[in-house]
């Protein structure tokens, strides 16, 4: 039996056609209907078989029409195995190459002593044909016509062969491939000439075409599979040198690709592959680096640029990552940078869609495994020669060779550590971050990458490029690179350089304040705003809790400060045209506004809050009514005060507000605290000027105040002294004088008619002056001066009694609550006169006051009512300031007879030489006495002479022989009602038992009596004492009693006053509690019944 029937029979020995049959049917109708990927591989799985059989420059060629799909290929004829391996789907690849076989040629290709090509090449190009793999061509049809050549040891000859693998059933499968090994064994046993091939050049052309001939569903399959060749046709071809064309012809469109000469540079070569359809040719081009004989390569599709100079394109997504010389199917999600190709992989299973990297569970190492992890290992050395040459030749895109993500299905800690931080670290290193303006690349370690939602990158990476253009890849990168660091961020060894919406914001907020972040990043402050502007827009309208959160939220929102500090957006406001004088004035307060207000150039600020002229009226007003009433810390009065001094300052032009008075007053009083010159501020028409008015007019009256007194104040105001009080100042004095007190007067002014001629401030503040040249409050104690002599206020003083402290100045015009005049003083003279009369220290006011009420008497009329008191009792009050000797001197002035003459003598102006020379020529003149006296009493004046003669005369009591002049006589009357009037209060006690002491009752006749209501006679000296009657109760006790008489009844008590003096007044203190004191009130005291009426005076009592 034939060497080939004797194989056929064993194989149908050892695994039956029963066997085959079932295998067949599993794997067609069940296994691959079950694999998603099956219609994409078919055309790969007919490439490997072409692959393994072609020698040199294979060429492919697929046919595509509406009923069919042939693929053809130039390859070496078939041998009796490859045949009997399509029969029975059983692989023709060696079963020779153990997992440790893979392992120890692995090992020993990267020792050093390493492996010879030949052996290299004859170990990579084993590969198995016509296995399970090819089965999913059956996904076409189940019926294939395969057309070829075949060889034995004597001849080539060709072939046809139909494999029908459509059966329902198991036993029918059976059928069909019993059938096809028949058709093969007599094949075998054919002697037929007529099919010999004499001319046979082996690769001259493709005499090699399977046939599917196929229904709807295996068209789509066909379809599918030419689609998928389209994508990663280039790579095989860039992997199997054995192959140099394919040919695909789309129903009559042609598409062929066909491999050019490469290129070489060090250790990358560039594959270029033609693609030409009917009207156009293009250059299909890979980067290839490879190592140990092709045992291991990578590759990244690219495309020319300039000499050697290149631009990477990133592969199709729908291109697996991973080959085995042919794509393995469904690897086209592994996250690996560049497409890596091994013929030394360990496939998953049959289907060649994935290596596996994983360790099972129950075994903690798989030869598989550990070999597939070994080449990816290895491959990171190729990965960082591309690498290193795209960056040097400064190749465009090599940002795609970053992309570096974990996989979803493998070990993520071997990965990590082995493959992608491996990858990664090269990658941070390298300069390959193309930015926008700069031909100079830079490492992604030192780049930023702005991360953001792919609809919204381009307009954040705009922003981004305002502060870090020169750290952010070009515009036509940035989502290619925020893919790459946004997949597995966490696991680029520690660099921070994911640029999201926040920390673009943080680094605005790092800045600190505007100032620094315009100097930094622009070149003018209105570059800066326009794109601080356009970042917070977008931060509002992206992400707004950014900017709003409670905690933390970021400071991006320039105030108004000179340095414009960043703030958080919930510290500041919108400023509503506050002019910044209001807002300095603010700050001087202590309520700094440019730290609460956004700057206005700032045209994206979205918060209600806002600050108007309004607001900072009622800032300032609040501050001052809490200044008003002691609320304010020490610290916090100083702030208002310096701030409202600056306020003064300026003017509104809107407000009716007396801004210019008030700023002179300011100026003059607080010349270092306040301007000199007003400034006017428009657009506060809401602004209440009133309070701070207020505070000026308070401050400045303190101020005043507090300066004590004139002299004080002009110190202050002129640098200069206020003259002294005097009764008369030189025009010289006047003219220093005048300055001030037109200042004065003013301000004075200015305070009434501030509060609608009210006084209050006055009441509060001294800045009043009086005649003593002291600041006063407005009081009841300061009077207007009408025109009281001079003379009088200095006698007034001189009984201790200073009325000028009570007594406006004369250079300031103000309306009191009264006036003080002459008849006021002639009281105060009156009162003090009388109780100081005994006293020996105001001897010489009291003879002044004689004296002027002498000198005046003429000009001034009813001097008996200006001094009522003093006048009835002057001659004895004033001839009692004398001594005895005195009173001797006018005795013997009297006894010579010559008193007139003696007056005028001295009068005259002679002294004793005179008088004497005098004698001696007249001695009729008897001048003797005078001249005695005269020589003794040198101090005796003609004024004092006179006032003395005179006062002796009424010394001597009221003569009724004299006759008086008209008002004396009123005033004897006067006198004499008191006097009845106390007659008749002695009378009515006398009547009721009191034991009774009548004071002023003379106990002898004398030239001064009244006769009394009943006609009876008595006798009067008066005493001026304090009380007029004195009377003991029948409890022992006192009782004191002042008399006041009148003529009139009592209907006219309301026009008739009762006069009560000082001394009367004071009378009350000096009882004790067994006394009392009274006034006696008698009307009618002229008829023969007068009314008495008790009125008791006691001390004051506390409310």
């Amino acid at each position: 039996m034939p060497e080939n029937q004797m194989r056929t029979q064993e194989l149908l020995a050892q695994e039956g056609l029963e066997s085959i049959g079932q295998k067949l049917y599993n794997n067609i109708n069940i296994e691959l209907s079950g694999d998603p990927q099956s219609a994409r591989r078919w055309v790969w799985e007919l490439l490997q078989n072409a692959k393994d059989v072609i020698t040199d420059d294979g060429q492919i060629e697929i046919n595509l029409t509406d009923s069919a799909v042939e693929f053809s290929h130039n390859g070496s004829p078939f041998q009796h195995s490859n045949l009997l391996a399509i029969l029975s789907q059983r692989s023709t690849k060696a079963p020779s190459y153990t997992d440790d076989e893979k392992q120890t040629f692995f090992d020993r290709l990267f020792s050093e002593e390493g492996i010879n090509n030949d052996d290299a090449k004859k170990f990579l190009n084993t590969s198995g044909r016509f296995g399970t793999g090819f089965m999913t061509t059956y996904l076409l049809s189940k019926k294939i016509s395969l057309e070829s050549i075949y060889t034995t040891s004597d001849r080539i000859k060709s072939f046809f062969i139909s494999l029908d693998r459509e059966a329902e059933t198991p036993d029918q499968m059976k059928e069909k491939v019993k059938k096809s090994f028949a058709s093969f064994t007599e094949l075998e046993q054919s002697n037929d000439t007529e099919n010999n091939i004499s001319d046979y050049k082996e690769g001259s052309k493709c005499y090699t075409k399977f046939v599917y001939e196929y229904d709807a569903e295996g068209k789509k399959t066909a379809e599918i599979g030419i689609a998928d060749l389209h994508k990663s046709i280039p790579f095989t071809l860039s992997f199997v040198e054995k192959i140099n064309s394919v040919k695909v012809i789309e129903y009559g469109k042609v598409t062929t690709y066909t491999k050019l000469k490469p290129l070489t540079f060090d250790s990358v070569s560039i594959v270029r592959i033609e693609k030409e359809t009917e009207n156009d040719k293009a250059l299909i081009e890979i980067a290839k680096v490879s190592e140990k004989h092709g045992a291991l390569t990578i590759s990244i599709p690219v495309e020319n640029i300039g000499e050697s100079k290149y631009k990477i394109l990133f592969p199709n997504e729908a291109t697996p990552r991973k080959f085995i010389s042919f794509p393995l199917v469904g690897s086209e999600t592994f996250p690996f940078p560049v497409i890596i190709n091994s013929s030394l992989f360990n496939p998953a299973d049959d289907t060649r869609s994935s290596v596996s990297l994983n360790l099972s569970g129950s075994f903690q190492y798989d030869k598989k495994v550990h070999l597939n992890r070994a080449i990816f290992e290895k491959s990171i050395g190729l990965y960082k020669q591309l690498l290193s040459f795209a960056s040097e030749k400064k190749w465009e895109n090599i940002h795609y060779l970053a992309k570096s993500d974990l996989p979803i299905d493998v070990d993520k800690i071997w990965y990590q550590q082995n493959i992608q931080q491996e990858i990664r670290k090269e990658i941070l290193d390298a300069d390959i971050v193309a930015t926008e303006h700069s031909t100079t690349r830079i490492k992604p370690k030192d780049a930023k990458f702005p991360i953001y939602s792919s609809d919204k990158l381009d307009e954040f990476w705009a922003l981004c490029q305002y502060l870090i253009g020169d750290k952010i890849p070009r515009k036509d990168d940035v989502e290619i690179w925020k893919n790459i660091i946004e997949a597995n961020t966490e696991s680029w060894l520690g660099a921070d350089f994911d640029f999201t919406l926040e920390k673009l914001l943080l680094l605005i907020q790092d800045e600190g304040n505007f100032t620094e972040f315009s100097k930094k990043y622009f070149s003018t402050n209105e570059e800066a705003f326009s794109a601080l502007n356009k970042i917070i827009q977008f931060a509002e309208d992206e992400n707004k809790e950014l900017l709003d959160r409670k905690e933390n939220p970021l400071k991006v929102f320039p105030d108004q400060t000179p340095e414009s500090i960043f703030r958080e957006k919930k510290d500041l406001s919108r400023d509503i045209n506050v002019p910044f004088q209001i807002k300095n004035v603010l700050r001087t307060t202590g309520d700094n506004w440019y730290e609460k207000l956004v700057r206005n150039e700032m045209t994206i600020f979205e918060r209600e809050s806002k600050l108007t002229i309004k607001h900072a009226s009622d800032r300032i007003k609040d501050k001052i009514e809490k200044s008003f009433s002691g609320k304010l810390k020490e610290e916090e009065e100083i702030q208002l005060n310096e701030g409202l001094f600056e306020l003064i300052g300026y003017s509104f032009t809107d407000s009716e507000a007396d801004f210019e008075t008030l700023h002179r007053f300011a100026a003059r009083i607080f010349p270092d605290k306040v301007n000199d010159k007003l400034e006017e501020v428009t657009g506060l028409d809401d602004f209440d000027y009133k309070p701070c008015q207020l505070w000026a007019i308070k401050t400045i009256l303190k101020k005043v105040s507090e300066l004590v007194d004139l002299n004080g104040l002009s110190q202050h105001l002129f640098n200069v002294n206020y003259p002294e009080v005097k009764d008369e100042y030189s025009e010289a004095e006047k003219d220093q004088m005048y300055p001030l007190d037109v200042f004065l007067n003013d301000l004075i002014q200015f305070s009434i008619a501030f509060e609608n001629n009210q006084y209050h401030l006055l009441s509060k503040y001294a800045i009043i002056p009086n005649q003593l040249n002291e600041l006063c409050k407005f009081n009841s104690e300061i009077f207007n001066d009408d025109n009281i002599p001079v003379e009088l206020k200095n006698i007034l003083k001189d009984f201790g009694v200073e009325c000028r402290g009570n007594l406006l100045h004369n250079g300031v015009s103000i309306k009191l609550n009264d006036n003080r005049d002459l008849k006021w003083i002639c009281s105060q003279l009156d009162d003090v006169v009388i109780k100081e009369q005994n006293n020996d220290s105001v001897k010489q006011p009291i003879r002044e006051l004689d004296k002027w009420i002498s000198a005046h008497k003429e000009t001034i009329t009813r001097m008996d009512e200006l001094f009522k008191s003093f006048n009835r009792k002057r001659s004895g009050i004033v001839l009692n300031t004398y001594g005895l000797e005195e009173r001797n001197q006018f005795d013997e002035i009297l006894k010579s007879g010559m008193s007139a003459d003696f007056a005028d003598i001295v009068k005259s102006g002679a002294k004793a030489e005179t008088i004497k020379e005098l004698a001696i020529i007249s001695k009729d003149i008897n001048l003797e006495s005078a001249l005695s006296i005269l020589k003794d009493h040198p101090e005796l004046t003609s004024e004092k002479i006179e006032r003395l003669l005179e006062l002796e005369e009424l010394s001597k009591g009221w003569n009724p022989e004299l006759s008086y002049e008209p008002d004396e006589e009123q005033t004897r009357r006067n006198f004499e009602n008191g006097w009845k009037g106390e007659a008749f209060v002695y009378k009515e006690l006398k009547k009721k038992n009191f034991e009774v002491d009548w004071v002023n009752l003379s106990k002898t006749e004398n030239n001064n009596s009244i006769i009394d209501f009943e006609g009876e006679k008595h006798y009067i000296v008066d005493t001026g004492g304090k009380y007029d009657l004195k009377a003991k109760l029948s409890n022992g006790n006192t009782i004191y009693i002042q008399v006041k008489a009148t003529i009139t009844d009592i209907s006219n008590a309301d026009h008739i006053a009762m006069p009560i003096s000082t001394r009367e007044w004071k009378f009350v203190f000096e009882t004790n509690d067994n006394e009392a004191y009274y006034l006696a009130r008698v009307f009618n005291v002229n008829e023969k019944d007068p009314e008495l009426y008790f009125m008791k005076l006691e001390k004051p009592q506390e409310l």
